[in-house]
């Protein structure tokens, strides 16, 4: 194989790879990925495969989903804000509440860490989109040069 064709296999995979949910701290994880298109988000899952002593390990086995790109960004956004605001409620319970001398808990950095978390949503939708020259991939699995000439 060429360099060029290695290297158009790996620009076609990136956009692929930074659409993929990291689901690596799980075991096994999920297979999850979104992209959008004219509009509109896909949301694709394959969890076929992934057992957890023999069985499968995800109810969602299969399937596809699109809908409209600001819908999704509205509800994405909506669950962030309950999401932040639940895991806000609970460091303050832990913070009034937390009688357990064996552990030590240090709620400032809890809060701390949180507060960035909160951050996360906002400043990934900020990020501009992974592209890949398709054109490109496409002439070199081909093996067309691109040179009109």
């Amino acid at each position: 194989m060429s360099d060029g064709y290695q290297d158009a296999v790996g620009e076609a995979l990136e956009p692929f790879q930074a659409r993929q949910l990291d689901s690596l701290y799980l075991s096994p994880g999920f297979g999850v990925w979104l992209w959008s298109h004219e509009g509109n988000v896909v949301i694709e899952w394959n969890n076929r495969g992934r057992l957890l002593d023999g069985q499968p390990a995800w109810t969602a086995s299969g399937g596809k989903r699109e809908l409209d790109r600001d819908e999704f960004i509205e509800e994405l956004q909506s669950f962030d804000r309950r999401l932040m605001s639940a895991m806000s409620d609970r460091i303050r319970a832990i913070n009034d509440n937390w009688h357990r001398g064996d552990i030590q808990l240090d709620v400032p950095q809890i809060r701390a860490d949180h507060a960035e978390r909160a951050t996360w949503l906002a400043n990934a939708l900020d990020r501009p989109t992974p592209s890949s020259d398709w054109e490109a991939v496409a002439r070199e699995f081909t093996g067309e040069s691109g040179d009109s000439a």
